[in-house]
């Protein structure tokens, strides 16, 4: 609901930021790729996601998108509120909320 609020909605009511419409749920299940796995991780760096492209985030601190995914493939990231990295910087009224980035 965060993105929603911040992403989508804040921007203006209409049109929604990336023609977003209506919301998808889904039921996930993800492995860890063995390269991940053998570091005692079920989940990578979560990055950002622009129209399918992999544009920000962890850029700076961690590099291009693709030097995680050379060393430890195409991983799931998860990126918890209350540890405010790499986002959001500051408490929010969801600060029990998780963020994942699901590559293609």
């Amino acid at each position: 609901l965060w993105y929603l609020a911040n992403e989508v909605m804040n921007y203006s009511p209409c049109p929604r930021r990336y023609g977003i419409y209506r919301i998808l749920r889904f039921l996930v299940t993800t492995q860890a790729t063995p390269e991940l796995y053998a570091r005692g991780m079920n989940f990578g760096v979560r990055y950002s996601f622009d129209s399918g492209k992999c544009t920000g985030s962890n850029v700076r601190a961690w590099g291009p998108c693709q030097w995680t995914w050379k060393r430890y493939g195409y991983v799931v990231g998860c990126n918890n509120f209350k540890d405010h990295y790499p986002w959001p910087q500051t408490d929010t009224e969801y600060s029990d909320g998780v963020w994942y980035s699901f590559p293609m």
